[in-house]
């Protein structure tokens, strides 16, 4: 299961979203395709599903979008934004 921690500020402008943790102080910015990811994640949801649901926004091969996920995943466990570790496998 993977979802994002509590704590987290947000602000969009444009295709930007704005992510301040709050424990840490630290401000991320976020392209469209890692909003999505991001804000997909903000209630808990199987890699599986993550997957099928990102690809409602962008309609590109399942395996790319999978990998950009995880890319993406393993960015906010870099940044310590996930509740959890967060499966990367799928």
């Amino acid at each position: 299961m993977i979802q994002l921690k509590e704590k987290l500020l947000l602000a969009e402008k444009a295709e930007t979203l704005y992510v301040l943790d709050i424990d840490s102080g630290r401000v991320h910015s976020f392209n469209l395709t890692a909003k999505v990811i991001f804000q997909l994640c903000m209630q808990p949801i199987e890699f599986d599903e993550l997957v099928s649901e990102f690809l409602g926004y962008f309609p590109i091969d399942p395996a790319e979008a999978a990998a950009d996920i995880r890319q993406i995943l393993e960015l906010l466990r870099q940044y310590d934004l996930l509740a959890e570790p967060g499966r990367l496998d799928g």
